[in-house]
């Protein structure tokens, strides 16, 4: 569903990852604020984008943004400002 998307000017729609709340050691890690992984499943227009991002790429953005903007029928997909977008990973 979300691939039929298009947001409007600086808005990525991002299917959220999971992140674990356990360290390798054991530890649970609660009540601690962490940013989220997610996957860029579309874009809005380019020209509003002050970095190169791509559909597919892993980014890591703060942990509230689109927390009101759900894609219904679809609750881990999110449309954020891409201002809060904190990282960009690719793997070459």
């Amino acid at each position: 569903m979300a691939t039929n998307l298009r947001p409007l000017g600086a808005r990525v729609v991002i299917e959220r990852l999971p992140l674990p709340n356990q360290t390798r050691g054991g530890l649970y890690l609660l009540g601690r604020e962490f940013p989220t992984l997610g996957h860029v499943l579309a874009m809005g227009d380019p020209n509003t984008f002050w970095g190169d991002l791509a559909i597919g790429d892993l980014v890591v953005f703060d942990k509230f943004a689109g927390e009101l903007r759900a894609i219904p029928r679809e609750p881990q997909h999110f449309v954020i400002d891409a201002k809060d977008i904190f990282l960009r990973i690719r793997e070459d």
